[in-house]
Order: structure tokens, then C-alpha cells, then sequence
């Protein structure tokens, strides 16, 4: 199965040492409620955080319907990658599905901690693993079930499933309460 994350903590390769040293750094604990947005869509953002405590959904309004992209958990990194291209509007809404905390990490701080050279590779394996991401995302969508979607969910975040609300998560997985309900009763 997929692991559509980006966890900083538990990669070894030099490249995320750089960042997490970099994080340490320059990286600002904030508390979030639960409900508040830290990305919105039609704004230009110049941040990424990594989340240390809590849950996020990712999402996407199209007329006027909320769709669920995604979850990010704790040792993620989250953000619009966009931003690094320029003065981009986000695409998407972050907002928290459970009382968070995070590190807030201004992507010219990074520049400056990082310096030039050192910066552009940091920047070039934040997207190469954002890609990653989106793309086991689509695959995930088109070739599983929403069972095996689940099951991968239990897999990589059993504990952190909890803290998102049963509409969201079947949202994300494209069925109704009661199908999911039939499904998380099932033993895995």
C-alpha cells in the first residue's frame, strides 16, 4: 500500500537532516483550535508548517462543496508549494480537524538559514516529495476501494483516526456514513 506522507521525522536520507535542522531553527510553535484554517484557498501564503500534535484535512471547494483531498498527521509537513514559485493564490484550504499544534517555518527564513545553494536542494526534495504525495493520492483514489483506502489509513494513523470526524472521513473516501460504518465494523 501507499503512504501518502511527508514525514520529516522518520526519513533518514541528508537532505530531510538539513531540513529538520533547519526547522529547529527557524520553526515557531503555534497552537490551533480546532476548525481554524491555516492555508485558504485565493490567498497567497509564504509558510509551511510541520504538524506536531493534531490533524488536518486538505480540501477543495468547488461550487460550493467541500472535497476532502487529503489528512496530514503528526510529523508531517504541510503548505502550498506554489508559494515557493512565487506570489501564487492557494488552490486549497488546510484547516484543523482537532486542537493542533505546529511549527510555522516561513520559506524565506529557510533561504536565509539554508543559504542559496543548500536552499534550492532543500526546496527541490520539498517538491519532488509533494509530488509524491499527490501522486499516491490519485493513484490510491483510482485503484483502490474505499475499504482499502481505510484499511491504509489504519495502517499508517490508527491512532490518530479518532480525532476526524466520521463525515470527513467518508467524504474523503467517497461513501456515506453508513457504508462506512459497515466497513470500520469490520475487523482488520
Amino acid at each position: 500500500m501507499f503512504s501518502p506522507d511527508f514525514k520529516i521525522e522518520s526519513s533518514k536520507d541528508a537532505n530531510t537532516a538539513s531540513l529538520r535542522e533547519a526547522i529547529a531553527q527557524i520553526g515557531v510553535l503555534k497552537k490551533i483550535e480546532r476548525g481554524k484554517v491555516m492555508l485558504s484557498n485565493a490567498t497567497v501564503s509564504d509558510f509551511f508548517f510541520v504538524i506536531r500534535k493534531g490533524v488536518f484535512k486538505t480540501v477543495k471547494y468547488i461550487d460550493r462543496k467541500e472535497f476532502i483531498l487529503g489528512f496530514t498527521f503528526p510529523g508531517d509537513i504541510d503548505g502550498e508549494p506554489l508559494a515557493l514559485l512565487g506570489h501564487s493564490l492557494t488552490p486549497f484550504s488546510v484547516r484543523a480537524v482537532a486542537a493542533s499544534e505546529v511549527l510555522i517555518c516561513r520559506w524565506h527564513d529557510l533561504e536565509t538559514f539554508l543559504q542559496k545553494e543548500k536552499y534550492l536542494v532543500t526546496v527541490n526534495y520539498f517538491l519532488i516529495q509533494y509530488i509524491a504525495i499527490l501522486q499516491n493520492r490519485l493513484i490510491e483514489s483510482i485503484a483502490l476501494t474505499a475499504e482499502e483506502r481505510y484499511k491504509n489509513l489504519i495502517q499508517h494513523h490508527a491512532q490518530h483516526l479518532r480525532q476526524i470526524p466520521i463525515s470527513d472521513l467518508a467524504r474523503y473516501l467517497g461513501i456515506t456514513k453508513q457504508s462506512l460504518s459497515r466497513i470500520r465494523s469490520k475487523k482488520f
